[in-house]
């Protein structure tokens, strides 16, 4: 403990002073203040100035000032005693941390008691606050010679930053691409945004398609592709915890006529988001890689092709996503990947707000190196 009062301070005010060890490693102090006894009933309040030098009192500068005009900290309301404690960071443009001063001005004639500590610590960047996004169900659907077909309805009842992903592959001599994917059909006909839609080798198509925020209960999706094709599959994947204004980043496509793995790689990624794909191939089966995740698989479609989708968290980095191809009827694959993107923290507020109004992180106390 730097300082302790404990004496009837007066309106008038208590100035405080100390010398300070190891005066440069200083970065922050830590205040607790205690209301210890008051003369009636009403309302007591707190001022508290802190400046520091770096010539031994020849200069001064202020860096931390609890209670304003009409803000002062309230120390008692009625016959409550308060305490409350705040940490206030010393300014970075002094070096030589030698003299901590301040002053103590109260509103009515009490008994108070503050105590300082001295901390050191490196002074934090907050990082940024947000959710993970989670995967919560998945279904999907295979058919052939179709125009439109339909993922039966899926129990969803989630409500947290919720996110609907659809992805759609299709083949044909020539392949037709997606010309609307709609949750609810019929009732809330809420149309999904298109993110990607490509063909490969004119008979091989992939899209992908999104929906924020998708209502909750058992709703069916409707597909529908410019054409008839031969053989078509669909996937649908709910997530929480997803941004609800920019839920995706950039997403990337790849294709080939090869045996496969059918690979396309996510750059850039952040922890707390997830990666999904989509891919579709002329092979008859199909496995994930060893990081992802599969959230549904069809196989053997029209005994010619087969499609699925699966996640991998973001790891700060790079993320690969990649299918296993077997079975091959021909040497055809397309893949679409993108990252889901986390919300923001749903509480971004206490306990990070300090009294001085900057937002700090989270952590642990530092060693006390103060007297």
């Amino acid at each position: 403990m730097a300082v302790v009062l404990a004496e009837k301070v007066h309106l008038a005010g208590r100035q405080f002073f100390t010398s300070l060890a190891l005066a440069s490693d200083i970065t922050r102090v830590l205040v607790i203040a205690h209301r210890m006894s008051w003369p009636d009933a009403g309302r007591d309040t707190l001022k508290l100035v802190m400046e520091i030098s770096e010539d031994d009192g020849a200069t001064w500068k202020k860096f931390g000032t609890f209670g304003t005009s009409g803000g002062d900290h309230i120390l008692r309301d009625g016959t409550v005693a308060l305490s409350s404690t705040y940490t206030v960071w010393m300014p970075g443009s002094v070096t030589a941390k030698r003299q901590l001063r301040g002053w103590i001005d109260c509103k009515e004639d009490l008994r108070t008691k503050v105590e300082f500590e001295l901390l050191t610590t490196t002074r934090p960047v907050r990082p940024p606050i947000h959710q993970s996004v989670a995967f919560i169900t998945a279904n999907s659907v295979q058919a052939t010679n179709v125009s439109e077909f339909t993922i039966p309805g899926t129990s969803f009842t989630d409500t947290d930053n919720t996110f609907l992903f659809v992805g759609v592959g299709s083949s044909a001599p020539p392949a037709d691409l997606t010309t609307s994917v709609t949750y609810d059909p019929g009732v809330g006909d809420d149309a999904l945004t298109e993110k990607w839609d490509f063909i490969n080798d004119t008979n091989w198509h992939n899209s992908g398609h999104f929906l924020v925020a998708p209502s909750t209960g058992t709703k069916a999706i409707d597909i529908v592709l410019a054409g008839a094709d031969d053989e078509v599959n669909a996937g649908s994947m709910f997530f929480t915890g997803v941004d609800q204004t920019t839920p995706l980043g950039t997403h990337v496509e790849a294709s080939a006529s090869t045996s496969g793995p059918a690979t396309v790689d996510v750059t850039s990624t952040t922890s707390g988001n997830l990666v999904v794909d989509n891919v579709w191939c002329g092979f008859l089966t199909n496995a994930v890689g060893a990081s992802q995740t599969e959230r549904w698989a069809e196989e053997n479609v029209g005994s010619f092709s087969s499609g699925g989708g699966s996640t991998e968290p973001g790891n700060d980095g790079t993320v690969t996503m990649s299918w296993t191809l077997t079975s091959q009827s021909e040497t055809n694959w397309v893949i679409g990947a993108v990252e889901i993107l986390a919300a923001g923290a749903a509480n971004d507020t206490d306990p990070y707000w300090i009294a001085s109004g900057e937002q700090q992180p989270r952590f642990d106390p530092p060693e006390i190196i103060g007297y």
